[in-house]
């Protein structure tokens, strides 16, 4: 039970701190309990007593919850912090909390069991905090059973988290991916939003193959009621930043990037899946060089009930020409944003580029591509016409099989590794 810890509550409402008091009447010989009306009084009693957890309004008048707990992490870096709020289903608020430091978020009304075991959950926290920095334990968050131990990477709809879990009894590392704020989304949307995120890890998970990003776990929080996505944790950077820091050094290993993702998409498509959304920020390098394809989040489903929030979904860069027109789109799709990825990963620009997007739209709709031997002079003919190939304005011209494009790359790849190429 931890005893003798001194616990400090912080609201503006007295009767909510009343609550609190006779809730916890049973723990009073057990713990040290101080409750405070505002972020003044609350910091006066962590100046005079050594507090060791704080549980915190977010809404108060002058200084609310997340100012005083970003006072409390400067002073005070490891007393651990818990947000309270009245909203209902707050996701972005959540979020926004857990990525501040907060080391769990409650929402009211709090029944007595939920209080005492977020509480006992803190002061486990607090207590990790003081063993040696080289443990690593210090200021862990934590979610659906995840421990958070620092920020990966976000995205439009997603943050990524770096979290610890036991599996099997084996402490595991992962890449835990949460919903973020639906501000710019609709209401009446943002369902949808939950169900299609939530969904994405279903999606994933029924795939099993080396150049997807395995899925590990997945659900909504019960406390928190957010949605989470567990994943390997792959060491090595997106796409974008391999374009970005180095390039591939010859196009024998761009093509066995290409290639790898040509393999991942005919297992997904072989699953009767749509990715929607292949672009370089949803591929990752690995340290051996191995390409991986992640991020499920736009995948369709035959008969699914999900409809598009929008009528442009995705990156617009890499859609396909009919995704400008439509949100029914099939495999074919897929291919087309391979053959942008491919095009501007061995040529070294995008084949189509715009100032907006109705200009983009036309260039993706009517003319081809430059080609692109007439920038890269030292790529093979038969690579351009693969090029071109998957950048057919019309789906029955493009490659109609994922695995077609790996057997003639495949062979065009040896053909450049034969040149030096």
């Amino acid at each position: 039970m931890l005893p003798n810890k001194k616990i400090l509550f912080v609201d503006d409402e007295e009767r909510v701190l009343h609550g609190y008091r006779r809730m916890l009447r049973p723990e009073n010989n057990i713990w040290h309990i101080f409750f405070a009306n505002c972020a003044k009084d609350a910091l006066h009693i962590m100046a005079r007593e050594k507090v060791d957890l704080v549980l915190s309004d977010v809404m108060m008048p002058g200084t609310g919850g997340k100012e005083l707990m970003a006072v409390i992490k400067k002073n005070w870096p490891f007393t651990p912090v818990i947000m309270i709020t009245g909203k209902v289903a707050s996701i972005e608020a959540a979020v926004e909390h857990i990525r501040s430091g907060a080391c769990d978020y409650l929402t009211k009304p709090i029944s007595y069991e939920k209080l005492k075991e977020a509480i006992k959950k803190g002061l486990i926290i607090g207590e990790e905090s003081k063993l040696p920095l080289s443990d690593n334990r210090l200021q862990r968050r934590h979610l659906a059973g995840y421990e958070i131990m620092g920020h990966i990477d976000e995205g439009t709809t997603g943050v990524v988290f770096l979290a610890e879990k036991d599996f099997a009894g084996q402490r595991r590392q992962v890449a835990l991916k949460i919903l973020k704020s639906m501000d710019s989304i609709h209401p009446d949307e943002r369902q949808e939003a939950i169900d299609r995120f939530a969904r994405e890890g279903s999606v994933a998970s029924a795939i099993n193959h080396p150049n997807i990003v395995k899925i590990l776990g997945y659900g909504i929080a019960d406390s928190e009621k957010i949605p989470y996505i567990a994943m390997e944790n792959i060491e090595g950077m997106s796409l974008t930043s391999f374009m970005e820091k180095s390039r591939p050094s010859t196009l024998y290993q761009g093509l066995g990037i290409v290639c790898d993702i040509a393999d991942a998409l005919s297992a997904v498509h072989d699953q009767n899946i749509c990715h929607r959304d292949v672009k370089p920020s949803n591929i990752i390098i690995n340290k051996s060089g191995t390409a991986l394809l992640t991020d499920f989040g736009l995948a369709s489903l035959p008969n699914s009930t999900l409809t598009m929030m929008t009528s442009i979904m995705g990156s617009p860069a890499y859609m396909s020409p009919e995704s400008f027109k439509s949100s029914k789109v099939d495999h074919r799709a897929d291919i087309f944003s391979l053959g942008v990825v491919a095009y501007e990963l061995l040529v070294g620009k995008l084949p189509f580029n715009a100032k907006n997007l109705a200009i983009l739209a036309y260039q993706m709709q009517n003319p081809k591509p430059t080609p692109p031997r007439q920038i890269r002079k030292e790529i093979p003919e038969v690579l351009e016409k693969s090029l071109m190939k998957l950048l057919a304005k019309s789906p029955d011209l493009r490659y109609q099989h994922a695995s077609k494009i790996t057997e003639e790359l495949r062979f065009i790849q040896e053909m450049c590794r034969d040149k030096n190429f």
